[in-house]
């Protein structure tokens, strides 16, 4: 950068002292004045030019950074995350009547500014709780939507988290489920079941 402004500034003093020369200009007090006013006219261009640059290449990196993430927002969700739903169980079996504990960690290979919320879909209807209290359900399409807003969240950093509600259910069956993890930036969904056995005074 500092080399191109040096050649700049003497390729265009070279022309003002050549054509002063060729004229007997430098014999005049007002080419001085024309000289250094050329040489400052070459320094602000060059600065002009360098800024225009930067500003290209800051605007180059600003598309990048957006067609990333357009990218990222696009993908499979499978690849942009991680999620695992795993319920706590001490005897082996899911039973019902009894508290059943979901663990739920996020894994994520991007930073993320915000942690993703949890919306749990059923197709029964579940008494989901979080420290002791129950979320009611939106009934939709035949089906419950449960919306759990970070649920005694755990943030180890902005790629890991971990989340904990409680389950319940009356009566044994087969229960199939979709969790959806979205923050706005990323989404990931699971699709799976449990079986309730009937619980074992």
């Amino acid at each position: 950068m500092r080399s191109t402004l040096v050649i700049n500034i003497i390729t265009a003093l070279s022309f003002g002292v050549l054509g002063a020369f060729l004229g007997d200009g430098y014999k005049n007090p007002l080419y001085f004045y024309w000289l250094i006013v050329l040489f400052v006219y070459v320094i602000i261009v060059d600065v002009l030019y360098r800024a225009k640059e930067d500003l290209d290449k800051q605007l180059s990196e600003a598309k990048d950074q957006i067609t990333a993430l357009t990218i990222t927002k696009n993908e499979k969700s499978d690849s942009v995350i991680q999620c695992s739903f795993y319920p706590r169980i001490t005897n082996g079996t899911l039973e019902s009547e009894k508290i059943i504990q979901i663990d739920v960690q996020v894994n994520s290979p991007i930073p993320l500014t915000s942690a993703p919320e949890i919306k749990l879909i059923t197709d029964k209807e579940w008494n989901v709780l979080c420290q002791h209290q129950s979320f009611i359900p939106r009934k939709y399409a035949g089906r419950f939507e449960y919306f759990l807003d970070k649920p005694l969240l755990q943030c180890i950093d902005n790629k890991h988290f971990k989340y904990s509600f409680d389950v319940k259910f009356s009566t044994p069956d087969t229960y199939h489920f979709k969790m959806v993890l979205d923050n706005g930036e990323v989404q990931h969904q699971i699709n799976n079941s449990f079986k309730i056995s009937q619980r074992v005074s």
